[in-house]
């Protein structure tokens, strides 16, 4: 019985010549023979420093049949069964550097990892800045459909990796939590994501700090937080959202009576905002965190939250014009 990859990497990891971690790749990255895996839960390769060529030769290693043949690379390795026989439930490649060519070829083989849970592929850049191999990627996830949690946390996928991303969740019911921070998405692209997300009812965490969303965004995604009760966080940091869109969000945020955490720094929501807050806060019995650091609150919008936060006895954490409050 296999244990959990993430645990027993080590003993299958090794540098060739060299005794210690840094310079992971081709030769040196080893999984056991194909067909081993038939009962892993999780496998992770978190900061090994994996580039395209060792991306190819792990997956090939790993039981996945890529169909285009790489110079150099694929003379170096036997493909095995098909990725479908897979048993994987999370997977982690997060802090690795695969390339454009790398991101596209595992777009094609996460298109037949059915039973994926949790993927992890945060902070892993494509070259020069191009989104096609996230946009690859995205379109891979689309058949994830017994996907819980999605971390494409600065994958640079753009309004039209997020609109193939968007297509995707639409027949993941499961969703739980929605990790988008610092993918250069639009309001176009909140919009359509937003739209998508109308269904996602079992949802409890979602991250879109960092993006371009504006009102246009915050209102969409506002007409469909009503339908998500078991919501715990939101953080929409640093969307340029205005008191248009945050006045809309946190009076949807009303319906949403799970929530917990509300990130909203580095707005432009000011006063008014804050005032709709206030009428928002006694109607969330579980709050605990709000963040409204650098929000242009001025003394009205700052007396009436106040007086909102009064009556909500659970808050434990409050950031606010640059300071930090915390209440026991």
């Amino acid at each position: 019985m296999c244990v959990r990859v993430c645990v027993c990497v080590c003993a299958w990891v090794c540098v060739l010549g060299r005794g210690r971690w840094g310079g992971v790749g081709v030769s040196s990255v080893r999984p056991p023979p194909s067909g081993s895996y038939a009962s892993c839960n999780e496998q992770s390769c978190r900061d090994f420093g994996i580039g395209r060529a060792g991306a190819w030769h792990w997956l090939s290693r790993a039981g996945a049949k890529l169909p285009t043949a790489v110079p150099g690379v694929w003379e170096q390795v036997r493909a095995g069964s098909a990725v479908t026989e897979l048993l994987y439930f999370n997977f982690s490649l997060s802090q690795n550097e695969l390339g454009e060519a790398g991101a596209s070829e595992m777009g094609k083989v996460l298109s037949q990892m059915e039973r994926l849970k949790k993927i992890n592929l945060c902070r892993r850049r494509t070259a020069s800045g191009s989104s096609v191999g996230g946009q690859l990627l995205a379109k891979g996830l689309s058949n994830c459909i017994k996907l819980e949690e999605i971390n494409l946390d600065s994958l640079e996928l753009g309004d039209s990796g997020v609109q193939l991303l968007a297509m995707g969740l639409l027949t993941m019911p499961h969703l739980k939590k929605l990790n988008l921070r610092s993918n250069s998405i639009s309001s176009r692209g909140a919009a359509q994501l937003a739209d998508c997300l109308r269904g996602s009812t079992e949802i409890e965490d979602i991250d879109l700090c960092d993006n371009y969303i504006e009102d246009l965004g915050a209102n969409k995604l506002a007409d469909v937080l009503p339908n998500m009760k078991h919501l715990k966080k939101l953080n929409l940091t640093r969307n340029n959202i205005t008191a248009a869109g945050g006045s809309k969000v946190v009076e949807a945020l009303g319906q949403c009576p799970s929530v917990q955490e509300i990130h909203l720094s580095s707005n432009k929501t000011g006063d008014q905002t804050a005032t709709r807050l206030a009428q928002t806060l006694p109607k969330l019995p579980c709050m605990k965190i709000l963040n409204l650091q650098s929000n242009d609150i001025g003394v009205d919008g700052g007396v009436q939250l106040a007086r909102g936060l009064f009556v909500c006895t659970t808050i434990e954490e409050i950031r606010w014009v640059m300071a930090w409050h915390v209440l026991t």
